[in-house]
């Protein structure tokens, strides 16, 4: 019986791949960066008192950490991508040469 576990892999979507995990990553720290000048903002006195302080510090202690765990495992994700790439490539070369020699 023959198997149909056959593993192949689509270069150029992998890369594809790799490009929007990247600018994923990159786009939420641009986002973390807003966040905490909102929160600056906010502590300079665009909104006063206790709703103004806790806003801004849901911003820093909450949600910016929050963004910045998902640009990570973006991030991650991309790395890990690009090495299964390079992986299936040598593996692909080591191959070809055994059946060349």
């Amino acid at each position: 019986m023959p198997s149909n576990n056959v593993t192949k892999m689509v270069y150029p979507e992998a890369e594809k791949m790799v490009e929007i995990l990247h600018t994923g990553s990159q786009d939420l720290q641009e986002v973390i960066e807003v966040m905490q000048q909102i929160a600056e903002r906010l502590e300079k006195g665009a909104l006063l008192g206790d709703a103004g302080d806790a806003f801004a510090g849901a911003l820093r202690s909450a949600l910016c950490p929050a963004i910045d765990r998902l640009a990570d495992k973006l991030k991650e994700q991309s790395d890990y991508v690009q090495t299964e790439i390079y992986d299936m490539r040598e593996a692909e070369r080591r191959s070809q040469q055994l059946f060349r020699d």
